[in-house]
Formats: structure tokens, sequence, C-alpha cells
């Protein structure tokens, strides 16, 4: 099995810089799933050459 876990962020609701609100991008075989997006999310999905269009799937563990 193929699993590849990608920590786009580890951080508080409130972004900083260098320092972005938690989300991570799973990938399982081919099922790719983005779990949690807070802020900034996006400029990570770019740093780390992830194509918006390979996410199939959003999980949303809390609202604030």
């Amino acid at each position: 099995m193929s699993l590849k876990l990608t920590i786009l962020g580890c951080h508080s609701a409130i972004p900083r810089v260098n320092a972005y609100p938690t989300a991570q991008f799973l990938e399982i075989k081919n099922h790719n799933f983005l779990i949690d997006c807070g802020e900034g999310t996006q400029v990570q999905l770019r740093k780390y050459h992830i194509k918006f269009s390979k996410i199939k799937h959003i999980f949303i563990s809390h609202l604030h």
C-alpha cells in the first residue's frame, strides 16, 4: 500500500509568516484527501507542487 502524508500547516487558526494553520494532504494509492484547510492552504499546496485538481475529497475536522 502506498501512503504519503504532506503536512501543509500545523499552527494555530491565525496564520503567521511561515506558520500556517492546520492542513494535511493525504495520498493513498490513487485517492487524494485534503484534511482541514486553514487560511493559506492554497499557498502551501502551490509550494509543494500539489495541483488543486488532484484533490477529490475534503475533510473538515471542526469549524471556527
